[in-house]
């Protein structure tokens, strides 16, 4: 019975000190990509009368320097760029309202440049 009673005490410490502290937030990640998906949509490449689009979503990117600030990224397939042929996409996002319901809201975002593709960088597939 000696032997278990510095376990016990040890035990005791140690539910202590993590009892103060508050329980980690559990975030549901199906959710959460659900309200980061957006569809892009814009005039296709290949065919000026077609309305092309697809699927992006948003990610935090992390500011050096500054680690409790980040920026948004909109992120998406490069076929789905390539297909656009327009200098603009149109962004169609939901924004959650007081009572609990969603409003669609569409927002222009210049994918180009006087025709070139305007990025930072990507991973995979090559841009056109």
């Amino acid at each position: 019975m000696m032997a278990l009673l510095p376990l016990v005490a040890l035990l005791t410490v140690l539910q202590a000190s993590t009892s103060a502290q508050p329980p980690p937030t559990l975030v549901d990640f199906n959710a959460l990509i659900a309200t980061s998906t957006v569809r892009l949509s814009g005039q296709c490449a290949t065919d000026t009368k077609a309305i092309c689009f697809g699927t992006a979503f948003f990610v935090g990117r992390p500011t050096p320097g500054t680690p409790n600030e980040g920026a948004q990224v909109l992120v998406s397939a490069a076929h789905v760029l390539n297909d656009i042929g327009s200098d603009f996409a149109e962004v169609l996002t939901r924004v959650k309202n007081d009572d609990g319901s969603y409003t669609r809201k569409v927002v222009p975002l210049r994918i180009r440049e006087r025709g070139s593709l305007k990025r930072t960088g990507f991973v995979g597939d090559r841009i056109r």
